[in-house]
């Protein structure tokens, strides 16, 4: 009776130990797979003048170091619930991730054209260590 209490205690320690080892696997697992957070800094929004309806878009080109997230969506102009052709602003985000120099160059175009009044919009954009941006802009955009 004594030899199977002792081999059942064994037995009981052994199998603690293995599923302790098993679960710790398992944390160090989850914990490898979480991706970590992007550092964000300040942000840039661009505001534009456009009108889908028209068949213009804004198009860009995004070059220099790769330290910032870009996103963008459309907004209608006042007053403009539910009517068509009705202009509104596009929206760039820039958002800084690290330091470095990125050129922003926008272009208002007429789809498959090759527009020679296309209108331009120059952003020279820098990151400073503390992820704060400083830009200046150039283009016909805003010069009409």
């Amino acid at each position: 009776m004594k030899k199977a209490k002792l081999l059942f205690s064994i037995l009981l320690v052994c199998t603690l130990v293995l599923v302790g080892c098993v679960k710790k696997d398992k944390k160090e697992d989850k914990k490898k797979e979480k991706p970590a957070p992007a550092t964000a800094g300040e942000s840039l929004d661009i505001k534009l003048e456009s009108n889908p309806s028209t068949g213009y878009s804004w198009t860009y080109e995004l070059e220099g170091d790769n330290v910032v997230v870009l996103t963008s969506k459309y907004e209608e102009g006042e007053n403009c619930e539910d009517r068509d052709g009705c202009p509104g602003y596009e929206i760039f985000t820039v958002t800084a991730t690290a330091p470095g120099h990125v050129n922003f160059k926008l272009i208002y175009t007429f789809a498959e054209s090759d527009d020679s009044n296309a209108l331009e919009a120059d952003y020279d954009i820098t990151i400073d260590k503390d992820l704060k941006i400083t830009e200046t802009h150039t283009g016909s955009y805003f010069e009409k």
